[in-house]
């Protein structure tokens, strides 16, 4: 959870923040705050402080023997060699990573932090304050980043002005020879939410609070999640069960194919991926793709939505 295999590449001193990673994650972890292993309080540190502050308090040549200098820097001095610290030699193999490869990892992380936190809360555990920021973001729901009901009133008219229609054909009960009054049929809408391994647990989140304002402008929405096929299928009606089908590649043309197939049923298709996909696909009309903040920018068929950073 605190990503120290993304993160590592950014300190430069490899030995100091082996050190530090360890000082932060064993200060949470009590069967590791002691002999031999090694933990903030046992050179006079705090715990939680994060891997950054670990690694500021080190003397640099604390990893190959202080100096004089260090000694009289008021800095932790210990030598680490005869302390149980972890080599994360692997580590060094994500650098080599292409930045695809890298956006996997970090969403896996997130994925993985998210079905954590969910058996901690259902087990009514605790998590620690640190990470209640980190958390609640994966579940929020945010902003809506696309005016829908507009964007529908052009695609589809005006069928989502109004629930209601006067008709002959149906008296009203409360007013003899009145006009009575009929539902109109909502305009359907087939979404497509990848669920693929490369998209993060945070930006299904991101995802699905779409769905909800797309929901919420008046249209009937039907959720397929997808990665190499239709995994899942069912009508949104407010509220998402949390499961998430798929995880595997991706390839939209069963998506496409189901839309073009019942193109009687759905007036449109909205697509929520992250855009690695191939777009060698079947003609359809009426598309909109939606895409994360950091994903893909290709020449996408239809109209083309990039969620924003922070929600910006």
């Amino acid at each position: 959870m605190f990503k120290h295999i993304t993160s590592s590449e950014y300190f430069g001193d490899k030995e100091r923040f082996n050190i530090a990673a360890d000082f932060n994650v064993n200060s949470y972890i009590p069967i590791l705050q002691k002999d031999p292993f090694v933990y903030p309080a046992k050179y006079n540190l705090p715990n939680a402080k994060g891997t950054k502050w670990y690694y500021e308090q080190i003397p640099k040549d604390n990893c190959s023997g202080s100096s004089e200098e260090d000694d009289q820097s008021g800095k932790p001095q210990f030598d680490h060699k005869q302390s149980n610290i972890g080599s994360h030699e692997s580590w060094k193999d994500f650098q080599d990573l292409s930045e695809a490869e890298k956006q996997l990892v970090e969403n896996q992380i997130d994925y993985q932090a998210k079905h954590v936190a969910e058996q901690v809360q259902k087990m009514a555990g605790s998590i620690p304050g640190e990470f209640k920021g980190y958390i609640d973001s994966l579940f929020e729901i945010k902003p809506q980043v696309f005016n829908w009901k507009s964007y529908f009133r052009r695609v589809i008219g005006n069928l989502i002005t109004s629930d209601l229609y006067l008709t002959k054909m149906r008296p009203s009960r409360r007013f003899p020879d009145g006009r009575g009054v009929r539902f109109k049929k909502k305009p359907s809408v087939l979404v497509g939410v990848d669920t693929s391994g490369s998209v993060s647990d945070s930006e299904l989140d991101d995802f699905f609070s779409e769905i909800h304002h797309l929901w919420k402008s008046g249209v009937k929405v039907t959720v397929a999640q997808i990665d190499t096929k239709i995994q899942h299928i069912e009508e949104y009606n407010g509220t998402f069960n949390k499961k998430i089908f798929g995880r595997g590649g991706t390839e939209f043309t069963d998506l496409i194919n189901f839309y073009n197939d019942n193109k009687k049923d759905f007036s449109t298709i909205v697509i929520f991926t992250d855009g690695y996909v191939s777009l060698s696909l079947p003609p359809f009309r009426n598309g909109v793709w939606v895409i994360t903040s950091n994903g893909s920018h290709q020449d996408y068929p239809g109209t083309t939505i990039y969620i924003p950073n922070n929600g910006n």
